[in-house]
């Protein structure tokens, strides 16, 4: 299966960028002059810099969310920047003075199009640079996958299993793999493709494809180590620390694994089946212990993790996370159970100790990111609320509603760095508000 590889030396790069390459094109529009290391309030992958949900020591004001109704119709002083990228429900990483994201445009009359890949400069709004390859459309439109930026370079996986990697100040390529093809995957288009972002372990990166993942260099795409054929899951990979051991959480089409990242190697294994194998939200480790949750009437179960095997602690049956994964704080798990085919949901707080709801607030499918110890919630029609994180029960402190009042239009959770929120709508609005406490 023929692969593309691009070397980078720093005298060539302005050839680079205007040189066409197998699968894409990279278009540098706002060249910037510098960039900026990493940072503690950067968001460069899926989940945070903690890998929690969580935005810790945050400068955030709450009741900055009152008087922000539809911001992009009222040029609302809060907004920021916006900006159109193209489709989807891929999110916003930000790493410096830049954020990230991706989205496709379909030509007319056709299937066929092209994803492309953005680098806005912070500042403006201005995209920096656009790097595109061609996709089509599936029964979901458009790229589900968070992009994941880390020393310099972005790495992006398409809803197919084309996994790319570019240079996060330029937008050259270094290199790309269909995981797809050239892994002789299951395909699963037909459902809803390949929606995790990887992780990375030293120079390892991870995809969850085949029955427990794929490993690859992440500097030149080259294979370290696959699993079995098989159908792969949704659900993003979580490292973790087991008593001074790296280990990887994965969530396969029907079974939780934990896995060696070095070697591919599984160390424990449990039966995780839910209806149409609809594992997407992540393994939330906590210590030596592991929950995991799904829809289709799966709901929750607490594992602990011995070191050599899973021990269940707790099962609770019923509505589950269909998309992504909620926060912990303090002994309690908050986030949102839906299942999309009944149209059923709600935010809900569960005690980690005995898996009982504690209490729940009846709303449509929405997504749920920490922020010090507030809740932020996005319901797919675009309502967005700021509440307590507490167990006593749903305490709202503002709201406000982002734009078009559409189902499934607000699926994409929001990223938080800076101080600012960025978001982005399935039609293609992306746009970043300003919600600091000092603000000047």
């Amino acid at each position: 299966m023929k692969r593309t590889r691009t070397l980078l030396h720093g005298c060539i790069v302005f050839f680079i960028l205007f040189a066409s390459c197998v699968d894409g094109t990279a278009e540098e529009t706002n060249p910037p002059t510098a960039t900026k290391p990493p940072a503690a309030s950067d968001w460069p992958n899926w989940r945070g810099p903690a890998h929690d949900g969580i935005a810790h020591n945050a400068d955030f004001d709450p009741t900055s969310l009152k008087g922000l109704d539809k911001p992009l119709e009222t040029d609302n002083p809060r907004l920021m920047w916006r900006t159109k990228v193209g489709v989807g429900y891929s999110g916003v990483a930000v790493a410096g003075p830049y954020a990230y994201t991706v989205g496709f445009a379909r030509r007319k009359g056709s299937k066929l199009g092209t994803d492309s890949v953005f680098c806005i400069d912070d500042r403006t709004g201005q995209t920096v640079w656009k790097y595109d390859y061609p996709s089509s459309a599936a029964v979901y439109v458009g790229p589900r996958a968070f992009p994941l930026v880390q020393d310099g370079l972005v790495y992006v996986l398409s809803w197919d299993g084309k996994l790319f990697c570019l240079d996060a100040l330029t937008g050259a390529p270094v290199w790309n793999v269909d995981i797809q093809a050239e892994y002789g995957l299951i395909r699963r288009e037909e459902e809803f493709g390949f929606v995790s972002p990887p992780v990375i372990e030293g120079d390892i990166l991870i995809v969850n494809a085949r029955e427990w993942g794929v490993a690859l260099d992440r500097r030149t795409g080259e294979k370290i180590w696959d699993s079995p054929k098989a159908r792969s899951g949704y659900s993003p990979p979580v490292l973790f620390t087991h008593e001074g051991r790296r280990l990887l959480a994965m969530l396969g089409s029907a079974k939780l694994y934990i896995v060696d990242p070095a070697t591919g190697t599984v160390v424990a294994k449990t039966d995780w089946r839910t209806q149409l194998q609809g594992n997407f939200a992540d393994p939330i480790v906590l210590g030596d212990t592991i929950m995991v949750s799904a829809t289709y009437d799966q709901g929750y179960g607490m594992y602990r993790f011995t070191g050599e095997s899973l021990e269940t602690l707790w099962r609770r049956p019923g509505l589950g996370a269909q998309m992504a994964a909620g926060v912990v704080y303090d002994g309690y798990y908050y986030g949102h159970d839906f299942w999309y085919y009944y149209h059923k949901g709600e935010y809900v707080c569960i005690d980690l100790a005995t898996g009982k709801n504690v209490w729940t607030k009846k709303m449509g499918m929405g997504s749920v990111i920490g922020i010090n110890k507030y809740l932020l919630l996005v319901t797919e029609t675009g309502r967005m609320i700021a509440a307590e994180a507490t167990p006593e029960g749903y305490r709202e402190i503002a709201s406000c509603q982002l734009g078009k009042k559409r189902s499934g239009e607000w699926f994409t959770l929001p990223t938080f760095a800076y101080g600012r929120l960025y978001l982005r709508s399935f039609s293609g609005d992306c746009f970043c508000l300003d919600v600091k406490k000092s603000r000047p």
